[in-house]
């Protein structure tokens, strides 16, 4: 069902986009999911290590898991954002971008998708596949629910990809509410091994 939402929200923005900023749109979002191919294995890792622990019904070893990765791909996701912000000039030159503002609303999408993975992995672990399903649903709904009428008031590729950011990041949010169990009494320990 995401799949189909995915493709009724490319034909929607096909239609509300011209020819220039579609292209503008395509060319964005793939860089996003270029840099997103790393990251299914970190999201492997998660879930593997959650779903032993949880087995063994180890709850404080699944809490740590969790915090850890999340402090690890929250220091990653700021690097990667940074360094992606530092080369939108190379961006817009090789894609032969109309305007800037698609390449910079791009930054927040690359900064949120470094943190599903952690929390994604975590669903898999805990075999909590019908929240897995809702949120992989709930993403390609935001797509469309926050992107379209943002593209079709005239932000243009730029509208769009912050439509989609925006609603990622509600999404994450209820990710978090999800798995706030998991999430309580960060140390400081769990922080400076995240960090490190």
């Amino acid at each position: 069902s995401a799949s189909f939402v995915n493709y009724g929200s490319n034909l929607a923005f096909a239609r509300v986009l011209s020819p220039a900023s579609y292209g503008d749109l395509t060319s964005l979002l793939a860089v996003s999911v270029v840099v997103a191919v790393p990251l299914a294995a970190a999201q492997t890792r998660v879930a593997g290590r959650v779903a032993a622990y949880a087995t063994e019904h180890r709850w404080g070893r699944v809490q740590d898991t969790v915090r850890q990765a999340l402090m690890q791909l929250t220091m990653v996701a700021i690097v990667a954002t940074a360094l992606y912000c530092a080369a939108i000039p190379l961006i817009v030159s090789v894609f032969r971008l109309q305007a800037v503002g698609p390449a910079i609303a791009l930054a927040p999408l690359v900064f949120v998708g470094f943190l599903f993975p952690t929390l994604q992995g975590t669903l898999q672990g805990l075999e909590r596949w019908v929240a897995f399903g809702a949120v992989g649903l709930a993403v390609a709904l935001s797509r469309a629910v926050f992107g379209i009428p943002w593209a079709a008031a005239g932000g243009g590729a730029g509208g769009a990809i912050m439509g989609q950011a925006i609603g990622m990041l509600i999404c994450l949010a209820g990710l978090v509410w999800m798995l706030r169990t998991h999430l309580r009494r960060t140390s400081k320990s769990t922080i400076r091994t995240g960090v490190r």
